[in-house]
């Protein structure tokens, strides 16, 4: 990272926008840390570090937003499978839910009020 960083150290404002967007990447990504960037950004682009860090703090933000209301979703479907199936709803169901993408959880969330059986349940998740 500090190799690409130094590549672009002349800060020209392409340069700077096309940093913005890889680091964008790379956050969103999940393949470098939060102090390992920002210690890059400050040591590479001193000047500009002070506008470039409030826009990196701002998606790390929605990122974590986004996580929590996956997580919020995903904790009020597991309580209402487990409310209309009771112990029919197995462990493993709960491991399947934990691997859908967010589209099928907001599918299902829509769903599972027309499941009648657990079977119907484990149908629709061997679907996926």
């Amino acid at each position: 990272m500090s190799k690409i960083l130094e590549t672009l150290a002349s800060g020209t404002p392409a340069e700077v926008k096309f940093l913005e967007t890889m680091l964008r990447y790379a956050v969103n990504a999940g393949s470098i840390g939060e102090s390992e960037l920002a210690a890059a950004v400050a040591a590479s682009f001193p000047q500009q570090v002070s506008t470039l860090m409030p826009t990196l703090a701002e998606t790390w933000m929605e990122r974590g937003k986004q996580e929590g209301r996956a997580e919020e979703r995903l904790f009020l479907i597991t309580r209402q499978l487990n409310r209309k199936f009771g112990e029919a709803f197995e462990p493993a169901m709960q491991s399947q839910l934990e691997q859908l993408p967010s589209a099928d959880l907001d599918r299902l969330a829509d769903e599972l009020l027309d499941f009648k059986t657990v079977d119907e349940l484990r149908h629709w998740l061997a679907n996926r």
